[in-house]
């Protein structure tokens, strides 16, 4: 009988080897209109786990622009509702951002814009019900003395009490950039301060990041200019309750230096930055990827270079995120022969800047990244068939474990509904229930392409054999295993199989056998 019960469970395990980590339940493509390119650039999870995307429709017709849409779904699927986000006399825009308050309403942030004009028409944020789309305010800023009101957000986010806020810039006059951000009230968007800030007359400074600091402070993180060639990073920490600057530090290398639309912040009053600067090491410039970290007094904490070889093209930074321990994770992406691209996860150490690892992602393009509650990162991007601008393209979505950067699982997405498309995810979020939602484009002839929003499952935890139930078969296979390094097995994540994953495989039991 024992020599059967251990054929038993050999069999299974050997059948096991094939089973995914990760299982697709659904996915859905939208077409945002007719003759359309229609990218979702966003995901956030609202009331009730409602999955809502966001992003634009581009019309194939040249001179008609971009449309900001934003897309509402439930949790098995099914669309609830659509809404394209205009205002005033133009529906010509650009989209900034989608993020998700404290209860669960959601904020689209873009620039409005005028048909067959260059110029925008306005900062926008306009805040929805996740359950209907139905607007509760709409705020739309436009600049008193610029060209046609020409003011264009870059980024957004949600304050501790759930005021919006917006960053970006507007003109001030033809030749004069001033960084513009706006702290909007929750309740009716009321604006309840507006900061503009230009270092010198006749240059251009871009809020490329907003968010709030534990102490109530706002930071900024801007791109400042003085032409072509001269270019700045500028920090600004602002009063959380007037928008007054009350700190700032330019970061000049001598170089081409500015931020991007990334902002980290963590619960001791530290932010972080990154984007591309210069900076010195063992007698040489380099120039490359760059990430700041920056003190609540004011001060530059560390900075470092993400550099992966001497000269040529180093690539760009996607994306940067704390972890549960407030260390530093920088996403990446690095071309390593012509057209040919592999995607880097790098974790430093938040005291030192100095690498704890580095994770490689080959044939990759990696664009966000997300975490879930036990601290595992959850990566989307493109993964390359072919040199990049060529097809096809896939949707990839990839585990990495926390405390060593070890890829768990790698899922790619195909439309199929044209051979040789591109499909691409463009942004991840992850719901209380451990489900994976990832967003992009889907491609659906060879020029055109549909919002795209994909559901993955992963097995309850203790669900070993991936049939959906936490029974005496899972516990016979990791007793099979116990002892031994084994992730299909191992329940609680850390590449060991021991007593800590019977007892949750236990905690567990009979969970999804109804």
């Amino acid at each position: 009988m024992r020599l059967l019960m251990l054929f038993i469970v050999g069999s299974l395990a050997s059948a096991l080897l094939a089973q995914p980590l990760v299982i697709r339940e659904w996915f859905r493509t939208v077409d945002g209109g007719f003759n359309q390119h229609d990218h979702a650039y966003r995901v956030v999870l609202g009331s009730h786990d409602r999955p809502i995307i966001a992003g634009e429709r581009t019309a194939a017709q040249p001179g008609y622009g971009t449309q900001t849409t934003v897309l509402g779904f439930v949790p098995n699927g099914q669309m609830s509702w659509s809404r394209f986000v205009v205002r005033n006399s133009g529906w010509k825009g650009t989209f900034a951002n989608l993020v998700a308050d404290h209860h669960g309403n959601v904020l689209v942030t873009g620039s409005m814009g005028y048909i067959r004009e260059e110029n925008g028409g306005g900062m926008i944020t306009e805040k929805l019900d996740p359950s209907s789309g139905t607007p509760l305010w709409n705020t739309h800023y436009i600049s008193p003395r610029g060209i046609n009101g020409d003011a264009l957000a870059l980024y957004s986010a949600v304050a501790q009490n759930d005021d919006a806020l917006m960053v970006g810039f507007s003109h001030q006059n033809r030749d004069w950039v001033d960084l513009t951000a706006l702290r909007l009230d929750e309740r009716d968007g009321r604006v309840k301060w507006l900061s503009h800030y230009a270092p010198y007359y006749n240059s251009a400074t871009h809020g490329r990041a907003i968010g709030e600091l534990p102490n109530g402070e706002v930071f900024t993180a801007n791109q400042h200019s003085l032409g072509v060639a001269v270019e700045d990073g500028l920090a600004i920490w602002h009063d959380g309750q007037t928008g007054e600057i009350r700190r700032l530090y330019l970061y000049d290398s001598g170089c081409k230096d500015g931020f991007q639309t990334r902002l980290a912040t963590d619960s001791q009053g530290f932010a972080y930055t990154s984007g591309g600067g210069c900076y010195e090491e063992n007698g040489r410039v380099y120039y490359s990827p760059m990430v700041w970290k920056w003190s609540p007094n004011g001060d530059l904490a560390w900075y470092r270079g993400i550099r992966f070889r001497e000269s040529g093209s180093d690539g760009g930074i996607a994306s940067i995120m704390l972890d549960h321990d407030e260390n530093l994770l920088v996403l990446r992406d690095l071309e390593e022969s012509p057209g040919h691209w592999v995607s880097v996860l790098i974790k430093l150490d938040k005291r030192s800047g100095q690498t704890i690892w580095v994770s490689y992602l080959p044939n990759s393009d990696y664009l966000n990244m997300t975490k879930d509650h036990r601290g595992d990162i959850y990566v989307a991007g493109i993964d390359f068939h072919a040199p990049v601008g060529y097809t096809p393209q896939d949707g990839q979505l990839v585990k990495v474990r926390n405390s060593d950067g070890q890829v768990l699982w790698r899922e790619s997405f195909h439309h199929g509904s044209v051979h040789g498309g591109a499909d691409r995810f463009y942004d991840v979020a992850i719901d209380r229930q451990g489900n994976v939602y990832a967003c992009g484009s889907a491609s659906v002839t060879n020029n055109l392409a549909d919002f795209l929003l994909v559901k993955y499952r992963q097995p309850i935890r203790g669900d070993v054999n991936l049939d959906g139930c936490v029974d005496d078969q899972d516990l016979a296979l990791q007793l099979e295993a116990f002892g031994t390094f084994d992730d299909r097995y191992d329940s609680n994540g850390d590449g060991f199989v021991d007593m800590a994953d019977v007892l949750l495989l236990l905690d567990h039991f009979g969970q999804g056998c109804e």
